[in-house]
Formats: C-alpha cells, structure tokens, sequence
C-alpha cells in the first residue's frame, strides 16, 4: 500500500489522514487468476513472466522455425548435402555454431522492447502464442543480432586462444583458424543479409536498424583492440591498469551490442504501429511512430526539437541502462571466470591466465602493496600459479 506525504521529512514526514483512511475502508477484492483484460493491459491473474519471450526467443533457432525463417541458401542451390558440397562448407560450419548454444539474451532483449511498445501481451500467460505469433520479419531481426554476436565469439576464441565454447571445442580448435575465422567473416555477412532482405517490411527503418548494427560492431572492435592492448604490456605496464580503464573497455567490448537490441526493438515497435495504425486511429499511431524513431535517433546524439521532454529523458535513460546492463554482464563474467561449470570444461581464473583486463585485477592492482602488486603482475599467464592468484 502506498501512503501518501503531506511532507517528506524523514521521521518527521506527515501523511494524508484522510486517503489513509479511504485505503482502510477499501475492501479488499481477490483477483480472479484467469482473467485477463487485454483492453487495458491488465492481469488480474499469474504476475507477468518474461519466459515466454526466453522460450520464444530459443526456439528461433530450433527446427522447425529456423529453416522457415533463415533457410539456407547453398544447400537448396547445389542440391547436396553440406558434407559433399565444398562450396557450401562455410554455411554448414556457420549454421552449426549458430545452432550450438546460448542464452540467446540479446535477441531476447529485442523481443522484449517489441513486445512491451507494442503491448502484444508476450509476458501474459497465454504469452507463447504472441511471441510465436510475432511477424516474421521481427524474428528474422532478432535473429541476426544473435548471429552478429555469434560471429564475434568465434573471433574473440581465436583472438583470447579459449579452446572451448559451450561445452565442446571452439570451432578455430576442431577446424583451424583459418576455417575458424571465414566463418566469423560469413556470419557477419549472413547478419548484414538477414536485415538487408526484411527492408520492405521495415521501410526506412532498415537503414536504421543497420546504422545501429554497424555502430555497435565498430565501438566492440574498439573496445577488443583495447584488451588486446593491455594483454600485450609488459609487467611494469600492466601495474598502471585501473578500474576505470577496464569500466571503459566493458562499455565498449560488450554493452553496445545491448544497446542495439534496445534501440532496434523500438524501431520494429515504431514500425509495427505505424502499418497497423487506419482509419480514425490513423494520425494517432504516426504520431506515436514518429515519436519512437525519434527516441532512437536521438540516442546519444541530441534530441530532435520534436521530441518532447519527456521522451528525451526516456532516450537518456535508455542509452544508461544498457550501458550498465553491459557492463554488468561483464563484470558477472569475470566473477563466473572463477566458478566453471563442468560442462563448460573451462580452467577457473583463465581470464588472469590469459593476462585478460578484467576489473578484478584492476581492483587488486589499485589495493594492493608494491610488493604483492608486483607478485600479482608476475604470475599472470602462468597456470601453476592460479592458487597463488586467487589469494592475491
């Protein structure tokens, strides 16, 4: 129950008596757990739940939806197997990692934004038919921010030498690093693709949609060619690594890519309402268009005059949640680093192993003494001693 202030002055705060009162005397009526009220986005039932949209965003890339909306291409043309069909080697390698695994969270992210813009209702309870039920071109999108993120694992494996990813060997290890890396170069060029064929459902949007993917691929590369900086410094440079540094390489290796779920599941949400919107309802649903592509628009780059105030605090505050979300799920990474699954068949500490920049060692070099920050620096890169560094 919210109580309403008079004044807000810590103990000495005073409330409204009489809304007090009038909340006492309401009675309490219990929801009945069935109904739903769609017309004003009510649930009087279960609490909303984003697994539908999680389930719904893994099944895009099981059978059957994966062939429907991303068939591949070589196979229908040569009419072989991938197996007999060198030119069709590179598809088979890219469609088997894009399969493998994942939590498949920005995609999910994308949905997210979509389905709450456009009140679809995917966290109702009869949710997995909405999310199942989304346009095509919708999940094709979702799709390819997955594969774009797929294409920078398998670059960051070779680039890091992880021999494992999800649980079995990194693709440059069971295929070679060259394989390895015109794989990543395909599924990047399979994203690009994906988006680039939607572009009439999408309308102006896909421009969009691609100046976000772009960007976002660009600040990563940015944000790896800085861990790779730091992992290449001698002992006596990697002692200067702060924290803030390391903040700084997260907000560019990782929290771009939750940045461009966010903004494009907005865009598709614009989209979306202005095709559906006719009739007398027809002004109304350009407008709210009108005002969504503005907000992505103006991310980060000033707020167009006509956007109201209101929205612009929404974009600031939009581009400042991913950007923690991000780097949140960096810093959750470096504490899992130290907790290995089994099935992951990952050494504990392998990011210190690796010399990686992690905001770990950045903490310990800022806290620690000279001595045991030189103790510290000294046995990166050396397995044997990871009992040593975890103490450290």
């Amino acid at each position: 129950m919210a109580v309403p202030l008079d004044t807000g002055e810590c103990k000495d705060s005073q409330v409204e008596i009489e809304a007090v009162f009038r909340m006492i005397e309401t009675p309490y009526i219990p929801p009945d757990e069935h109904t739903v009220d769609r017309a004003h986005s009510v649930t009087t039932g279960p609490p909303p739940s984003m697994l539908h949209l999680l389930r719904g965003t893994a099944r895009l890339f099981e059978s059957p939806a994966i062939e429907h909306l991303l068939p591949r291409k070589r196979v229908r043309e040569t009419g072989a197997s991938d197996a007999s069909s060198a030119i069709g080697t590179v598809e088979s390698l890219g469609f088997e990692f894009l399969v493998r695994g994942g939590k498949y969270y920005r995609p999910f992210i994308m949905l997210a934004v979509y389905d709450a813009l456009t009140g679809s209702g995917g966290t109702l309870p009869d949710g997995a038919n909405v999310v199942d039920g989304f346009p095509d071109h919708v999940k094709r999108t979702a799709m390819a921010i997955e594969i774009f993120h797929k294409a920078s694992l398998i670059h960051d494996d070779i680039e890091d030498d992880d021999p494992f990813r999800y649980g079995a060997p990194a693709l440059h290890t069971s295929h070679g690093i060259p394989a390895a890396i015109n794989t990543g170069d395909y599924l990047l060029g399979l994203g690009y693709r994906l988006i680039a064929e939607q572009r009439h459902r999408l309308g102006a949007s896909a421009v969009e949609i691609l100046a976000e993917l772009s960007g976002a691929h660009t600040r990563l590369t940015e944000g790896q060619g800085m861990e790779l900086y730091w992992k290449s410094q001698p002992a006596t440079e990697l002692e200067r690594l702060s924290s803030s540094e390391v903040l700084k390489i997260y907000a560019l290796k990782t929290a771009p890519a939750f940045e461009a779920a966010l903004q494009i599941g907005v865009h598709l949400a614009a989209t979306t309402m202005s095709a559906h919107a006719t009739g007398p309802d027809r002004q109304d649903g350009q407008d709210r268009a009108s005002v969504l592509s503005g907000l992505t628009a103006s991310a980060g780059r000033g707020v167009p005059s006509a956007v109201s105030p209101d929205v612009s605090l929404y974009v600031s505050r939009l581009v400042k949640y991913s950007r923690h979300l991000g780097v949140g799920f960096q810093i959750r990474n470096d504490l899992d680093d130290w907790d290995v699954e089994p099935g992951n068949k990952r050494l504990a500490g392998r990011d210190l192993v690796d010399r990686r920049p992690t905001l770990l060692l950045a903490i310990a070099l800022e806290r620690l003494e000279s001595e045991e920050r030189g103790r510290l620096v000294r046995a990166l890169g050396n397995a044997d001693r990871i009992g040593e560094i975890r103490e450290l």
